[in-house]
């Protein structure tokens, strides 16, 4: 090659590395952390224990939005994650609407993605647990649960500080999303108990 075709080419050579560094070096990523509080009641009413029943799901939904700026495009990551998980269930005279004490209870709440594609992605810490379980929207899917015990009372509440449940991440952006829930509750009243499964409640978020 001439010496006067290797000083034509230098300076193109030299601004395409100008180039590529500035596009490295601007590109960037702007987390932002918000949180969505939610509260759903469902209601059964149980024949055999002559006794009406309010299933409560309460707090907040953590969402982490993540933001490449690099070039060519821009990418949206986002993490959902549950924060302070809370069941409160329950039992009322049907007539009087007064509390009434069960001699026992057993409750538990499940979670999982309302579309079905995030299942591989659920996961919680303990005491939680994770199993393949049948639900009305996906079919068998993986959901998080968590199962407790109580005594003689009127009312439960299980409450579950931090953020125990981590349902999944997304790898675009996105207005909103739903996640389903479901409680479990068996309830006993001297030697006769009932058992119901509220499986439609449905928690969403939008920005």
């Amino acid at each position: 090659m001439s010496g006067a075709r290797r000083a034509s080419i230098a300076p193109i050579l030299a601004a395409l590395l100008v180039v590529a560094t500035t596009t490295v070096a601007s590109a960037t990523t702007v987390k932002t952390t918000k949180y969505y509080p939610y509260s759903q009641n469902r209601y059964f009413k149980s024949t055999h224990l002559k006794t009406c029943f309010t299933a409560n799901l309460s707090g907040r939904i953590q969402v982490v939005f993540s933001k490449n700026t690099a070039s060519p495009a821009t990418t949206a990551f986002t993490n959902y994650t549950l924060v302070n998980p809370t069941l409160n269930v329950q039992a009322r005279n049907c007539s009087t609407g007064k509390l009434k004490t069960m001699s026992k209870w057993r409750v538990k709440q499940s979670w999982w993605d309302y579309k079905c594609s995030l299942h591989a992605s659920v996961s919680a810490g303990f005491p939680w647990g994770i199993s393949v379980s049948a639900t009305p929207n996906c079919g068998r899917t993986r959901t998080a649960n968590r199962q407790t015990g109580y005594g003689r009372v009127a009312q439960v509440t299980q409450f579950n500080s931090g953020a125990p449940v981590h349902l999944g991440s997304i790898v675009r952006a996105q207005s909103g999303r739903c996640f389903s829930a479901g409680t479990t509750v068996t309830a006993w009243s001297g030697g006769r108990s009932d058992t119901f499964n509220l499986r439609n409640y449905k928690i969403c978020y939008s920005k």
